[in-house]
């Protein structure tokens, strides 16, 4: 399992192929950018995309770890806008430490087919 932390130009559906699951994560705090993307054998099976206050993509159902964070309280697509519950940064880094590896560096083990491939 490979975690990305991609730049803003970068395609993870390019790299997903390579490997058998591949998690994608994204945030740029000061324009409200975040996304989150998963995928398996090449396929994506969630992604959620927000910016510029509005959910842009909300594709597959929410997993049990984004469930366990409370995560369908975000907006979906086409969904007005609560702005007590936007999706910050720090969600992003919860969802991460979730799937795959922990860019807190909180969590010290990790199994040894789990990677992290910083995209520029």
């Amino acid at each position: 399992m490979i975690g990305v932390i991609p730049s803003p130009s970068h395609d993870p559906q390019k790299l997903a192929s390579q490997f058998s699951e591949l998690r994608s994560f994204f945030s740029h705090r000061t324009i409200g950018h975040c996304s989150r993307e998963q995928y398996a054998g090449g396929q994506c099976v969630r992604k959620y995309y927000y910016a510029n206050v509005e959910a842009k993509a909300n594709c597959h159902p929410l997993t049990p770890e984004k469930l366990a964070l409370g995560f369908d309280r975000f907006p979906h697509r086409g969904q007005a806008v609560d702005f007590g519950d936007l999706p910050t940064e720090e969600d992003v880094l919860s969802v991460a430490a979730a799937w795959v590896l922990d860019p807190r560096f909180k969590n010290k083990t990790y199994p040894s087919s789990a990677g992290c491939l910083y995209a520029l």
